[in-house]
């Protein structure tokens, strides 16, 4: 079928982003989306670890906008409760701490070396929201597209009323090429707000994963025994001064 729903199992967009990152053939994922959360990530962890784990993929994000609002920028940071805050901001059950496990291996600073790889839209030249929800599918020979209105959230894979286009023509999706002038594949369209978009792999580890609880718990955990150091309570009051 080529419109997804979420109507029944057989039509919920998780079923067919799953199929599809199980799916050999592709080497490449690229998304495009509004928002994004981990619960989102928790419904396709197995196909999408495995997908990373496979030599020669990766898999390209785009973001709205900067999913975040920080400390010093929020005038009652007790009060707020803006994204990630509620996932990131607090404990997380160790169905997040997977998720998390897996960005940290996969996503590195290094924005063009890392297999996952964010940008965020709307901050560069181009300041303007991206509401477009697109999910492509790439490999050397086919090509997979789905367009529609589900976010990469968990509510938009699997709960939310959606609708979403399935296109399996691979030269529609991937074509760089066109007959005609203004007019665009998935791939094409998805390059372009790419080269608008900014990298966003440094500041999502460094200011919003690696500091929230979950972020440290996993990192913790990395640690060998010998190499954690306890700290004296001057070094304690000193630390709660810097944060």
């Amino acid at each position: 079928n080529t419109l997804i729903d979420n109507s029944s199992d057989t039509l919920k967009m998780d079923s067919v982003l799953i199929k599809c990152f199980a799916d050999d053939k592709f080497r490449e994922i690229m998304i495009a989306t509004g928002y994004w959360d981990l619960p989102g990530m928790v419904v396709v962890y197995d196909e999408l670890k495995a997908f990373l784990e496979k030599e020669n993929t990766k898999l390209r994000l785009i973001i709205g906008k900067e999913p975040m609002v920080r400390l010093y920028q929020q005038n009652e940071p007790l009060l707020r409760d803006d994204f990630p805050g509620q996932y990131l901001k607090t404990d997380l059950t160790a169905d997040y701490q997977k998720v998390v496990d897996l960005l940290l291996k996969y996503c590195t600073p290094e924005s063009e070396n890392s297999k996952f790889q964010i940008r965020i839209y709307g901050q560069g030249e181009v300041e303007q929201f991206l509401h477009a929800k697109c999910y492509i599918f790439k490999g050397p020979e086919d090509a997979i597209g789905l367009i529609g209105s589900s976010n990469f959230t968990q509510k938009g894979l699997e709960d939310n009323a959606e609708l979403n286009y399935l296109e399996t023509d691979g030269l529609r999706v991937s074509s760089t090429q066109v007959a005609v002038a203004n007019t665009k594949s998935h791939l094409k369209w998805f390059n372009e707000k790419w080269e608008q978009s900014v990298p966003w792999n440094k500041i999502f580890l460094e200011e919003v994963l690696k500091p929230s609880p979950i972020g440290k718990k996993v990192i913790e955990e990395k640690v060998a025994p010998e190499q954690l150091k306890e700290l004296t309570p001057y070094e304690v009051y000193i630390k709660f001064l810097q944060t």
